[in-house]
């Protein structure tokens, strides 16, 4: 994310690790998920149809962090709220 430092653990498979430092004015108080709080941030997984996928998690009442996003070379992102208030991402890699 602009304004961190991240680190990122490339496992040699589809999992990948990233540590991200806080930005500058961020809150350091625990609150409901966002993205971009202290602590434990998200788990990603990748998706081959997160149209579909997000379709499905809003008809069971699954709560939208961010919608699906652009982020350019035909990716998409979004992120969803997951058990014990941890945001999961969905990847949907480009072409």
């Amino acid at each position: 994310m602009p304004g961190t430092i991240t680190i990122t653990m490339d496992t040699g498979n589809p999992v990948r690790l990233n540590i991200s430092s806080q930005r500058a004015g961020e809150s350091q108080e625990k609150a409901v998920p966002e993205i971009n709080r202290l602590g434990l941030e998200h788990y990603g997984f990748e998706t081959n149809d997160i149209v579909a996928d997000i379709a499905h998690f809003e008809n069971v009442g699954v709560r939208v962090v961010m919608p699906i996003t652009d982020v350019g070379s035909g990716s998409k992102i979004a992120y969803i709220e997951g058990p014990d208030q941890v945001v999961i991402e969905l990847v949907q890699p480009g072409n």
